[in-house]
């Protein structure tokens, strides 16, 4: 039981955060079922803003969403400056701590995966959320030439960094920004979808800018994993509040996919140890008095815990982790693409 809100550790960090008002949230599928309430949280990494973030589950589908939650004009206030996604490398191009360097070398790999799915096609590669543009660094490493990537961030800061390592980088966020028609073989959006507003409307566009037989991977949450089944529901990691509006599961994931015009290719699990650490550090947000250094070293960054759960999680890849990789492809039968009016 967690001690009443006057005694908290998180509600004395969030005494002069702002308290805005947030608007309701809704099913991103379309059905019209109130959802039932399933967390309750607060920033528990960032610290942005007082509110305490109510997350409910659509009775039809099963998607997590936050209700009420952020509209799009508090995203400069949820996204800081040092938002972990714009400070992946420092200036000199360098992966920052160990920690970053690790996430560069896995995200390398990755690169190999994404390699083998779009053998033989034609067609430009786009980041979708390419923060500072590590993974396209990768790509670029790997032999891909940086004419063929393109990527996309809402954030000033992350499109600034991006610019000066000589990308090509569109700025504003997925759903109103134009990156071209039947144009990528290759859309890698991870980490991202969960993030977004409207997050079908998104999958849709993202159907019309695959070339047919275009390929997207796309890496999210998912609320059936073990972490999120064993960890109390107030605190799992894979919350983020107030940054996830939507969260999913295999199932409803494959149903979005689908409803957006996609056909899913696989679905599997990868390692990710950082919910298993931010799960504990809500955890100890809402003590009375946890320790100062236990505060401290609970962090992500900490590469002690990081090898520990990434261990964890290799060990029970079988029962799922907290990031579910999905690979969906345009089918090659589509006629080309037409924008929306």
């Amino acid at each position: 039981m967690s001690p009443s809100a006057s005694e908290r550790w998180v509600d004395r960090a969030l005494t002069d955060r702002p308290h805005p008002e947030l608007q309701a949230g809704r099913c991103p599928l379309g059905h019209s079922a109130a959802g039932v309430e399933a967390s309750r949280g607060f920033d528990y990494e960032y610290h942005t803003l007082r509110n305490e973030l109510r997350g409910v589950r659509c009775p039809e589908c099963g998607v997590w969403y936050l209700d009420p939650r952020p509209g799009e004009e508090h995203f400069p206030l949820i996204y800081p400056d040092d938002y972990s996604a714009y400070e992946m490398s420092d200036g000199s191009g360098q992966a920052r701590g160990l920690a970053f360097r690790a996430k560069s070398l896995l995200e390398r790999l990755k690169i190999r995966q994404y390699a083998r799915f779009i053998d033989g096609l034609e067609g430009d590669i786009l980041d979708v959320g390419c923060g500072d543009g590590q993974l396209l660094e990768g790509f670029q490493k790997s032999g891909f030439s940086r004419e063929e990537m393109v990527g996309i961030d809402f954030h000033p800061t992350a499109t600034r960094l991006c610019r000066g390592k000589g990308y090509r980088v569109l700025e504003g966020l997925f759903e109103h920004v134009d990156p071209g028609l039947d144009r990528y073989r290759l859309v890698v959006m991870n980490q991202l979808i969960e993030h977004m507003v409207d997050p079908l409307s998104a999958l849709k566009k993202l159907t019309r800018i695959l070339v047919p037989g275009g390929v997207a991977f796309i890496e999210t949450p998912d609320t059936a994993c073990l972490n999120a089944r064993l960890a109390p529901k107030r605190y799992w990691g894979g919350y983020h509040y107030p940054r996830h509006l939507h969260l999913f599961d295999p199932r409803s994931m494959t149903q979005a996919l689908e409803l957006a015009g996609l056909e899913v290719v696989q679905i599997r699990h990868v390692p990710c140890p950082i919910p298993w650490i931010t799960t504990a550090q809500a955890w100890l947000q809402e003590r009375r008095k946890p320790p100062a250094a236990l505060l401290r070293a609970v962090d992500w960054r900490n590469p002690m815990l990081l090898a520990f759960f990434t261990a964890c999680d290799l060990l029970l890849l079988g029962l799922g982790t907290s990031n579910m990789q999905i690979v969906a492809r345009r089918p090659v039968d589509r006629g080309p693409a037409i924008a929306p009016h």
